[in-house]
C-alpha cells in the first residue's frame, strides 16, 4: 500500500470510530433516560476505549499528513476531542 492509501485507510478507520462513538452516545442517552446505571457505565467505558484508540489513530494520521496540512488536521482533531469531552461532562451531571 502506498502512503496515500495508508492515510485514506486511517481516515476511514477514524471516521468509523467516530460513527461508533456517535451511536454509543445515543445508547448512553437512552440508558440515562431509563436511569440504567449499569448500562451507562459500560457505554462510558466503551467510549473511553474508543477515544484511546482514536488518539493512536490520530498520531498515525499526523505522521502521514503533508506538512502544510498538519496544523489543520491537529485543529480538527482537537475540536472533535474537546466537543466529545464536553458531551461526556454534561452527561455526568
Amino acid at each position: 500500500m502506498t502512503m496515500i492509501q495508508d492515510l485514506h485507510k486511517l481516515l476511514s478507520i477514524r471516521n468509523g470510530s467516530r460513527a461508533i462513538i456517535a451511536h454509543e452516545f445515543e445508547e448512553l442517552q437512552t440508558a440515562k433516560d431509563e436511569n440504567d446505571r449499569d448500562s451507562m457505565e459500560v457505554i462510558l467505558n466503551n467510549i473511553w476505549e474508543i477515544l484511546d484508540s482514536l488518539k493512536a489513530i490520530d498520531e498515525k494520521i499526523f505522521s502521514q499528513t503533508e506538512v502544510d496540512r498538519i496544523p489543520e488536521e491537529m485543529t480538527e482533531t482537537a475540536t472533535y476531542t474537546n466537543q466529545l469531552k464536553r458531551k461526556l461532562q454534561k452527561l455526568k451531571k
